[in-house]
């Protein structure tokens, strides 16, 4: 026979269980905030003064928008697959209204497109613009009217300045326009929302 005292226990478990999972559902627009264990990435982190590295955009339909070797939509087990052992994703939520069809309509356009690795925010190849991370993150929500006060700022590589251009295989984009994982993680136009 169970006690009422232990009842409670359990149906406090249960109902917070409950809730707790309808709390940790991801929406269309959420971004994903993710720790990478690589090279480039702990060079991101060090300049940053951050933990995350990379960026993504939930689509829907467990998919994220992101630019990881190339601009692709994947799973959003295989994106978590990614994360730095023993670190977690952050989701955070847009505060501003924004449309979600929008963003799903940039994921199916941009699919494909290739990465940025010289991380410059206006570089077309003919009519495909390569794309990084946080930039691709930042043009698929402003592609959907999110106004915000985020925005592209002066890009700077101070911090083992002589690894950044072994990465760059010459000088870094000092001064240019850019944004990183970690503007998104510090703006107000975001709340946390769970971690993955």
């Amino acid at each position: 026979m169970i006690k009422r005292g232990s009842f409670l226990v359990f149906l406090s478990i249960i109902l917070n269980t409950a809730m707790g999972h309808e709390n940790h559902r991801l929406e269309v627009g959420d971004i994903l905030l993710q720790p990478l264990d690589c090279w480039s990435c702990d060079l991101i982190e060090a300049e940053e003064n951050s933990i995350y590295s990379h960026i993504g955009i939930y689509i829907g339909s467990d998919q994220v928008l992101e630019a990881y070797g190339k601009v692709q939509i994947v799973s959003l087990k295989k994106f978590l697959s990614k994360t730095e052992s023993g670190q977690r994703v952050k989701a955070r939520r847009p505060i501003e209204k924004f449309s979600k069809a929008l963003v799903k309509q940039y994921a199916q356009r941009v699919d494909g497109y290739p990465y940025d690795a010289k991380f410059l925010w206006r570089n077309f190849r003919g009519d495909k613009e390569p794309l990084y991370c946080s930039e691709l993150v930042f043009k698929a929500l402003k592609s959907a009217g999110l106004i915000g006060r985020l925005a592209p700022k002066k890009m700077h590589f101070d911090i083992n300045t002589h690894l950044w251009e072994r990465f760059f295989k010459g000088p870094p984009p000092h001064g240019q326009l850019g944004i990183s994982p970690e503007d998104f993680n510090q703006s107000e136009d975001f709340y946390d929302v769970f971690e993955l």
